[in-house]
């Protein structure tokens, strides 16, 4: 049996997921310890209410080890995840009214910058997602957010929402023109107005076009 020990940390999802399948719990807990807030806020995104993210949550990963022996380790484990959840979340749906209760929701923060820089990245980043809720259809802010905070290209969005790449694409581009055509969001965008103004949006098309 693989064994995890110290090592947790330096492996990457892919590798904990084979070792986890190959018998090792230690690599499975890893990988709940690694994924569960990130699917927890996708949910929420998805409109469900905190407790019902936490159950679907703790479903996925249920659902994720029963099946782990189906998924290939050679292909990004994320994807895969994630995909469960989003089956999940719509089974969810159907039995269920959403409660559409989104607030206090934040995208994943990656950054190393300092404190208070991190901080204010993160409530400019929850007023455009705040934006997006009330601008844009479910499907396009799920897409959003597996692109921008997930970081997923096309083709594997296109895997988690059941699409094809070209209606990825589309959706995307149509989500970001619509949220660009408002003000309160060019307000939140860097140098909005000036000269440069549109190189946030030439560098979004330019992530989809090759995604």
């Amino acid at each position: 049996m693989p064994q995890c020990a110290d090592i947790l940390s330096d492996l990457t999802a892919e590798e904990l997921a084979r070792r986890a399948r190959d018998g090792s719990p230690a690599c499975f807990d890893a990988l709940v310890d690694r994924y569960a807030r990130r699917l927890w806020a996708y949910l929420r995104r998805r409109g469900l209410g905190e407790h019902d993210a936490d159950d679907l949550t703790q479903e996925t990963f249920l659902r994720a080890y029963r099946f782990l022996h189906r998924y290939d380790s050679s292909q990004r484990f994320a994807p895969w995840l994630f995909t469960i959840a989003t089956r999940q979340a719509a089974d969810f749906f159907r039995s269920h009214r959403p409660t559409n209760d989104l607030d206090g929701v934040e995208p994943t923060d990656r950054s190393a910058a300092a404190p208070g820089d991190a901080l204010a990245a993160r409530e400019q980043a929850g007023r455009l997602w705040s934006l997006a809720d009330q601008l844009l259809s479910p499907g396009q802010r799920q897409a959003l957010w597996l692109m921008y905070v997930e970081r997923m290209s096309v083709r594997e969005i296109a895997k988690v929402t059941r699409r094809t790449g070209v209606s990825v694409k589309v959706m995307l581009h149509r989500a970001r023109r619509r949220l660009l055509a408002s003000p309160g969001v060019r307000a939140l965008l860097p140098d909005a107005g000036s000269a440069g103004a549109s190189a946030p949006d030439e560098g979004m098309d330019s992530e989809v076009a090759h995604g």
